[in-house]
């Protein structure tokens, strides 16, 4: 499985157009997984393997999906010629709910923040090249 995330978030919109109770989702999940992800589901506890928010988080951590991760796969993302515009979105917009979902930021507010902190970053990085350039000239 090359893209956890985006397998996972295709997986729940089918099982969300098929009318699945959220409740069976990973029972669903279970059946078109490999053996091998099967076998990292059964070594949960019984409650946490039936809830789908648990085992979606252990998936995303085991291939190593992380809040970080998925920003960059967003800020890097590109359109392939063979995909639909349709298609890309759903692709960003999936790196963008799992970066999100990783940072757990769950109101508008919280995002603002994320948002201005980043463009800081953004700032200062910038700033600490310009030093670092202008020290080399003298």
């Amino acid at each position: 499985m090359d893209d956890m995330g985006l397998f996972l978030e295709r997986f729940e919109r089918q099982a969300k157009f098929a009318q699945i109770p959220n409740g069976k989702w990973v029972s669903y999940l279970i059946g078109i997984l490999p053996t091998e992800i099967n076998n990292l589901i059964a070594r949960e506890p019984e409650d946490k393997a039936r809830d789908y928010a648990h085992i979606k988080s252990l998936l995303l951590q085991r291939f190593k999906l992380t809040a970080e991760k998925f920003r960059q796969l967003m800020v890097k993302s590109q359109k392939s010629p063979d995909s639909t515009w349709h298609d890309f979105y759903h692709e960003i917009k999936t790196y963008f709910e799992g970066c999100l979902t990783g940072l757990k930021v769950e109101t508008f507010d919280q995002l603002k923040g994320l948002m201005i902190v980043d463009q800081i970053k953004k700032g200062h990085l910038e700033i600490l090249r310009n030093i670092f350039l202008m020290s080399g000239r003298q």
